[in-house]
């Protein structure tokens, strides 16, 4: 991969960060720029997941210390994202 690429794809991603922080939908952009360098999908697809979790841990985070989390609720729901996102991988 070239320097020319290199910047590419980190002008992209931080374009692609700065979108999903504020509106959403970095996807939209990160995976055609990851798509571009020539990766496998599943490659592309894998890294823009990672991006993506680590954005939402950090949101998560944030919100856990100002206190607008339900831990209770927490407790109940995370099982089934945990199966969704199981199936989910399953059927990708």
């Amino acid at each position: 991969m070239g320097i020319e690429m290199l910047l590419f794809i980190c002008g992209m991603g931080f374009l692609a960060a700065f979108i999903d922080a504020v509106v959403g939908g970095g996807g939209l952009i990160s995976i055609p720029a990851l798509m571009m360098t020539g990766l496998p999908l599943l490659e592309v697809l894998g890294t823009n997941k990672a991006a993506a979790v680590m954005g939402a841990c950090t949101s998560f985070i944030s919100f856990i210390r100002s206190g607008k989390v339900d831990l209770k609720l927490i407790r109940l729901l995370f099982p089934i994202t945990l199966v969704g996102s199981a199936v989910g991988v399953l059927v990708v």
